[in-house]
Order: C-alpha cells, then sequence, then structure tokens
C-alpha cells in the first residue's frame, strides 16, 4: 500500500505497486459490505510517489496524473457501464507488386474472400479498439491462420506486416484487450493467394499428359531398337561365355558323348545278345520237337520233353536281365528304378516289356525276347496299359518316354 485517503462518504481511497481504486463501504444497517472498485484507467498515469487522491464529496474526486487532474463521479460511473469493447480492422493494403487498398474499413463490412495473384503476397493491418477513455492502454493481439501457429504475444502496435506469403488460403485474425483485462470479440479477415500459372491445376494436368506423351513416345517408338540392341548385347555376351568356356564345354561333351555311345554299345550288345540267344533257344526246341516225333522209345521222349520245358522256363534270362537292367537305368537315367518307384505292383515280366518299349523295338523283336508271340506281346500291351491306368488316346510309347 502506497496511498490511503478516506472521503467524506466513508470511502477509502488507494494507491498500491500494481492498481488504484476505492474501498465503497455501505451502511446496510446492523452491517456494512465493502465493495473493491479497481480504476485500470489510473495505472501508469499516476506520478510516481506524488501520487493524489482528493475525494471532494461523493460526486466529485480529484485525481492527479501525469498531465493534470482527472475529474470522477463514483456515482455516475457506477450508473452508466463502460460499453463492450470491440476491434475494428481500418485498412487492409496489399505491399507488394504495388500499393493499393483491399480493404478501407470504415463501418463496412468485411468482404469475402478475395483472391490475389501470387505475386501480391506482402499485406500491412491496421486495426483500433472503441476504447475512448484511455486507448493508449489498450492492447493488441493477431493470429494469421494458415501462416502461423496460433495468438501473438498482446502488443500496443495497432498494425501488422506481413510479406512473401506463399499461395494458400489466410485469415487474419486480431484482439483487443484493456488495462483491466476486458476482451473484445476477434476480428477475422480472410484472402486467398492462387498459385503461379505454372503451378495451378491446369498446369500441373498439362504438365502430366506431356509427361505421359514423352513417356508413351519413348516406350513405343524406339522399343523395336531397344528389343535389338538388347538382343545383340545378349547375343554377345553369349558368344564371350562360350568362348570363356568353350574349351571345357567341348571336353565335357567330347567325354559325354563317349560315355553314352558306349553304354548305348554295351546295350545293344546285350541287347543284340538276347536276341540272338533267344532265336538260337528256339531252334534247339524247333531242333528237339522234330527229334522227339521221331523217337519211339518213351525214357528217351520224357528226356527230351523235360529239356523242353527247360529251355521255356523264364529262368533262363534271370542274369543276362539284371546286367541288361543295369546298363538300361545307365543310359535312360534310372528309367527302371523311377518306374518301379512310381508303379511298384509291376512284376518283373511287366518291367521288361517296359523297358523294350522304351527302347521303340518292334512287337516281333520283343515276342522273340520274351519267347512269346507276336498276338502274345499285344496282349501284354493292352494289359500294361490298364494296369498304369493310361487313359485311351494316348500311346503307351509316349507314356513310357515321360517317366
Amino acid at each position: 500500500m502506497r496511498r490511503l485517503w478516506e472521503g467524506p462518504d466513508g470511502n477509502l481511497w488507494f494507491v498500491t505497486q500494481t492498481e488504484a481504486g476505492f474501498l465503497e463501504v455501505r451502511d446496510e444497517g446492523l452491517e456494512k459490505s465493502v465493495r473493491k472498485v479497481v480504476l485500470p484507467q489510473l495505472q501508469e498515469r499516476l506520478v510516481g510517489g506524488f501520487e493524489l487522491i482528493y475525494p471532494h464529496d461523493a460526486e466529485n474526486v480529484f485525481i492527479g496524473v501525469d498531465k493534470g487532474f482527472i475529474h470522477y463521479n463514483p456515482r455516475q460511473d457506477h450508473r452508466t457501464p463502460d460499453p463492450p469493447l470491440n476491434v475494428l480492422l481500418d485498412r487492409v493494403e496489399l505491399l507488394h507488386p504495388e500499393s493499393r487498398l483491399l480493404f478501407g474499413g470504415y463501418g463496412q463490412d468485411i468482404p469475402g474472400t478475395p483472391e490475389l495473384k501470387a505475386r501480391e503476397n506482402a499485406f500491412r493491418f491496421s486495426f483500433c479498439a472503441t476504447e475512448f477513455g484511455f486507448p493508449d492502454q489498450v492492447t493488441y493481439r493477431v493470429w494469421l491462420e494458415g501462416f502461423e501457429q496460433g495468438w501473438s504475444p498482446w502488443s500496443a502496435k495497432s498494425e501488422k506486416e506481413y510479406t512473401n506469403l506463399p499461395p494458400g488460403t489466410y485469415t487474419f485474425h486480431v484482439q483487443a484487450r484493456t488495462r483491466g483485462g476486458a476482451l473484445s470479440p476477434p476480428r477475422a479477415f480472410s484472402f486467398r493467394i492462387l498459385p503461379p500459372w505454372y503451378a495451378t491445376p491446369e498446369a500441373l494436368l498439362a504438365y502430366a499428359l506431356l509427361i505421359g506423351g514423352l513417356l508413351v513416345a519413348l516406350v513405343v517408338v524406339p522399343r523395336r531398337r531397344f528389343r535389338r540392341e538388347t538382343a545383340l548385347l545378349k547375343d554377345q555376351q553369349r558368344q564371350i561365355e562360350e568362348q570363356a568356356e568353350k574349351a571345357l564345354s567341348e571336353l565335357r561333351h567330347q567325354k559325354l558323348e563317349a560315355e553314352i555311345r558306349f553304354k548305348n554299345q554295351e546295350l545293344a550288345t546285350t541287347t543284340m545278345h538276347l536276341v540272338q540267344k533267344t532265336e538260337f533257344l528256339e531252334k534247339v526246341q524247333n531242333e528237339l520237337k522234330r527229334v522227339l516225333d521221331t523217337l519211339h522209345n518213351e525214357e528217351d521222349r520224357r528226356t527230351i520233353r523235360r529239356l523242353l520245358r527247360t529251355l521255356q522256363a523264364d529262368q533262363r534270362l534271370d542274369e543276362d536281365w539284371e546286367r541288361f537292367a543295369h546298363h538300361f537305368d545307365q543310359v535312360h537315367a534310372d528309367f527302371l528304378k523311377r518306374l518301379r518307384q512310381k508303379h511298384p505292383d509291376l512284376t518283373l515280366r511287366e518291367e521288361k516289356l517296359c523297358a523294350y518299349l522304351r527302347m521303340n523295338l518292334s512287337s516281333k523283336d520283343i515276342a522273340s525276347l520274351m519267347s512269346i508271340s507276336v498276338r502274345g506281346v499285344e496282349i501284354s500291351r493292352y494289359r500294361l496299359r490298364k494296369k498304369l491306368g493310361i487313359p485311351s488316346g494316348r500311346g503307351l510309347p509316349e507314356f513310357l518316354q515321360e517317366i
């Protein structure tokens, strides 16, 4: 408390470090009430160290300030409250590229949303508040929505400038506050800065169409030449690789061909040996049958028949077949082994038939090797087709080639 005065009406006038005002004392019979009234208009206007408040009577109070005296009537002040605080937007000026007025204020309604060119991006906003008693004690805060994150600090400046604003839509907000803390409703002014011609949607669409056309031209026109060059490069690369591995490839190829020739020769030799052996045995059987017809001794005839049954038995080819199967699988990539894995229920005789068919032998040669007739070969082929589940219209040799 810096100063204290008592008025003739009993009110106590005071000055502190932060405020000035009076305590209104009301006599209500048995009780008295005290109401504190602060006069924010006096802040920063009293003379420090020489504050003076002279309450002459209930309606005339004289207050010494830096430029004279203020006459204050407490009763009249209470009866006539201050009008509400409002903020007005006086002017909105365009600063660049040439100065011109966008909005002149003077009580006019704020326009909708003016649209400006991209280079018209510098502005000055001027504003004021409807505080006629102490206008120098009004502060303002502003916010350019679309450019700033929020309100600026309170300031006594009554104008704000912005330069080099990028294209976009903006809303300028301004609000006033008195020293006593009264706030005005915010005032707003919206405007839009258009993008430059080269960034408009039409220009972007034109760019997209142009780029699309160029891409199509770049892809379609040189496509054949690109394919030719690619093929040429591939051929050159292939030739280089072939030349780099030529010696090794030739050696591998020669070695493989030699092995295949040897295996095929050995297989063919074995097969022909079986054919010749079978033919020889057939001749022996025929000769024995002829001798059998000329013999009259029953003991000799039984001996000849026993020999014929022995020659006709399938076991005579087992050892030769094992050798044949070993060489056959080497030449034909384990055909018999894969055949047994896929069809384990095949008999040895059916495996032999599959191998002979894989070698593309004729029915006559197969009949000789298996010691059956050509008709028997056909019947065996028919039974083999059913056992392998081969559909009609598909050849048995073709099916075996795919195993």
